[in-house]
């Protein structure tokens, strides 16, 4: 995304004069310039690339347990020592630069990262531009 933003920035630079007829409802509108309707894009690629970016940070790593007996198999090399194995796991998850681990996991990870939506992001945690969630229930 941001390799295709950058090669539109030059396009909407080079285009920034051409005039070309506007279009809305599904009809003719003012005239505009193709250089302000490749902005008009661009501005929707970056919050998509704002979106992606909230979900890679936001997105957790099984650390270092997941098929059964797996952190119980470090639990046992480190002698029962659990601040060993909350070490370890801390580690590999800041190695392959994950900010968090999950705290429970089976032998597959968690599907409910994968079904986030919008309406489901913390209000603090919404990137910016992107629409609040809005409750439709009482409408």
């Amino acid at each position: 995304l941001v390799q295709t933003l950058a090669t539109l920035k030059v396009f909407a630079d080079k285009y920034k004069d051409l005039p070309t007829l506007g279009f809305t409802h599904y009809q003719p509108a003012q005239l505009t310039t193709v250089g302000k309707r490749c902005t008009l894009w661009m501005q929707d690629l970056v919050l998509d690339l704002e979106r992606v970016t909230y979900e890679i940070d936001m997105l957790p790593m099984r650390g270092v347990k997941g098929t059964t007996g797996t952190q119980a198999s470090f639990l046992d090399l480190f002698d029962g020592d659990h601040s060993k194995v909350k070490a370890l796991d801390k580690r590999v998850c800041e190695l392959l630069n994950f900010k968090k681990s999950i705290a429970v996991s089976g032998q597959t990870s968690t599907s409910l990262s994968l079904t986030r939506r919008p309406r489901d992001w913390p209000r603090t945690g919404t990137p910016a531009g992107a629409n609040p969630p809005v409750d439709t229930r009482n409408r």
